[in-house]
Formats: C-alpha cells, structure tokens, sequence
C-alpha cells in the first residue's frame, strides 16, 4: 500500500527546495559546499554569561538531507558550522548554535526530510 503521507511530505520538501530556497555557502573548518536552504527569523530569549536574560535574533536555515554535504560526504550540522549568504536582505554570516532547551538543529518533518538549523548572525558580509 502507498504511503501517501510520506509521499506528500517528500514532495513538499522538493517544492519548497526548487521554489522557496536559495543558495547558501556551508563551511566546517576547511571544508565549504554550496548548497540550496529556505530561511527564516524570530527572537529567542537566551541567557548571557552574567546570568541575565536578553532577546536575540535567531535564524533557521531548512536544508534538504540530499543537499547536505561536505566534500561530496552526507552530514549532520554541527555547532559552531558556518552559513555564508549573500540574498539582499540576508547578507552575513551565522554561525550553527543551540537554543536554551533545545538542540543546534531538529528535523523540520516527521518523515526527515529537512534539517531545521538555527544559528546567530555573526557577521556582515564584506562589500
């Protein structure tokens, strides 16, 4: 019997792949890969190292498993990875971290299909 569910949620991720993504440059260490990521932003409540609370802007990058690949080799992220973009609007580059309670990614479907990625900008691309 077909398992339309995981038909339809494997189709959904190769839309919003072809339609709502756009390229990103994933680094760990040496090792760099263009690879295609829809993003999205909110604000998170972290604590700071002297134990106060303060609102950061939080970014989430959905990658697709296919696309994720370091020198041709499937990977999971990893905290401290680096995610250049240059899109108008999302310049900079983040840096893959955990949020209070949570991981430094998560799946974004029940079918696995998608990494959902969070990281903190850290810097402006330079022009």
């Amino acid at each position: 019997m077909r398992d339309l569910l995981a038909e339809s949620s494997e189709w959904l991720a190769r839309q919003h792949r072809e339609y709502a993504a756009g390229n990103i440059t994933y680094a760990r260490g040496d090792a760099i890969s263009t690879i295609p990521a829809g993003r999205t932003r909110f604000s998170a409540m972290v604590e700071n190292s002297s134990g106060l609370f303060e609102r950061v802007e939080v970014w989430v990058f959905l990658i697709h498993i296919e696309d994720m690949t370091l020198d041709n080799e499937p990977i999971k992220p990893a905290i401290g990875d680096r995610i250049t973009q240059g899109d108008a609007g999302y310049e900079g580059t983040y840096e893959v971290m955990a949020l209070p309670g949570e991981s430094h990614w998560r799946w974004s479907d029940s079918r696995r299909n998608q990494f959902r990625i969070h990281a903190k900008k850290i810097g402006q691309n330079p022009t």
